[in-house]
């Protein structure tokens, strides 16, 4: 506690904003801590102990992630988006699924998931609601799936750039209605060598595999309801 009292009282809060403004996305050493400078609303401050950098408290999980959707059962009429879906993804590529909520966006890209082979994963296979999330958010929440870090650490795009480097993993986000214009496009850069399939109401990426789901059939559309329903009368 007195060593970051101490340190504080070095750094005015005018001297950081200062620098703030004047540099753009660059890492500046400041006592105890590594500042990166961007946006004073986007700004990032990671504690370190003396001697080491915060960036050395970053370690990957004991073993690739496999999260992933809950199956869905008994599903139907989907599957030639499923085929190339999957055949995109097993070249890790970008597929980017879109169309009208309640399509069943969600239940392919669940079974899509389900039904790809591990072995063409071996980074993992990462399954993510990018609901009510910000990029900032969904890039923290991508990070924790396969890093473990000390508490408090905040990491920027460069940081989930530098450590997913090489790592050939599945990454799936749904929901992903929120993000703002060419952040779908910038999280591809992120992990450029992952497969990666987004799913929202609009297309998002257009470097990739565009595939738009409409409803389903009239004779596939009235068998999910009387599998739901129980059948009429």
């Amino acid at each position: 506690m007195a060593s970051a009292q101490a340190a504080a009282s070095r750094i005015r809060s005018q001297d950081v904003r200062d620098l703030m403004r004047a540099q753009a996305r660059h890492t500046v050493p400041v006592a105890e801590y590594n500042v990166y400078l961007g946006p004073v609303e986007g700004s990032v401050l990671n504690f370190a102990p003396p001697g080491r950098r915060a960036a050395d408290r970053i370690r990957p999980r004991a073993a690739p992630p496999q999260i992933l959707p809950r199956p869905v059962p008994g599903f139907l009429d989907r599957d030639q988006e499923q085929s190339q879906a999957g055949t995109a993804l097993a070249r890790r590529q970008i597929v980017d699924l879109h169309g009208p909520d309640g399509t069943g966006k969600t239940a392919l890209l669940s079974r899509t998931m389900h039904t790809l082979p591990l072995s063409s994963f071996p980074g993992g296979l990462v399954y993510i609601s990018a609901r009510n999330e910000t990029y900032t958010d969904l890039l923290q929440s991508l990070f924790n799936c396969f890093f473990e870090a000390g508490d408090g650490i905040k990491v920027t795009e460069n940081d989930v750039r530098q450590q997913m480097a090489g790592r050939r993993a599945l990454i799936v986000v749904d929901d992903a209605n929120h993000l703002k214009e060419d952040e779908a496009e910038a999280l591809a850069q992120v992990v450029p060598q992952c497969a990666l399939l987004i799913a929202g109401r609009e297309q998002q990426v257009s470097s990739g595999v565009g595939i738009f789901l409409q409803g389903l059939p009239r004779a596939e559309a009235v068998a999910l309801f009387e599998r739901s329903w129980g059948g009429v009368s």
